[in-house]
C-alpha cells in the first residue's frame, strides 16, 4: 500500500507463502487499517498498520463452530471470545455436510454443545 499520485495504490511486490495474503505499508506516516472481504463482508482485520509494517492472513480450509455471546455480523470477535469456539472441522475434499448441534439446555444436567458433520458429501 503506497500513496501514487491519485491517491492510494494497492500494487504486488512479492509472493506470500501458499494461500496467504501479505499487505505491507510503504506510507512514510501514519497507521492503516487492512480488511480482507469475501462476497462483501469484512473476514479479517489489522487495524494499526503503521509505515513497514506488514499484515498476513492466511485462510485455512477449516471451519471453526462455536456458540458465543454478544457477536454481530460483520463485527471482529476478540480474543476472549475466540478462544472459547474450540471445535475445528477440515473442509478439505467435503462437498456437503449438515452441522448437527447437540446438547445444552436449562439447568444444572444440562451438557456442553458439541459439533458434528453429518451426511457428508465427499468432492
Amino acid at each position: 500500500m503506497s500513496l501514487g499520485h491519485g491517491g492510494w495504490r494497492l500494487r504486488p511486490v512479492g509472493v506470500s507463502p501458499a494461500g496467504a495474503i501479505g499487505i505491507r505499508s510503504d506510507l512514510a506516516a501514519g497507521d492503516i487499517k487492512v480488511e480482507v472481504f469475501r462476497s462483501g463482508k469484512p473476514t479479517a482485520m489489522d487495524g494499526a498498520l503503521a509505515p513497514g509494517q506488514t499484515a498476513t492472513f492466511a485462510f485455512q480450509p477449516t471451519l471453526h463452530i462455536g456458540a458465543v455471546d454478544e457477536a454481530r455480523e460483520g463485527q471482529p470477535l476478540n480474543g476472549a471470545i475466540l478462544s472459547t469456539v474450540n471445535t475445528q472441522v477440515s473442509l478439505l475434499e467435503i462437498s456437503s455436510a449438515d452441522i448437527v448441534i447437540s446438547g445444552g439446555g436449562p439447568g444444572q444436567t444440562s451438557t456442553p454443545l458439541t459439533f458434528t458433520l453429518q451426511n457428508v458429501v465427499m468432492a
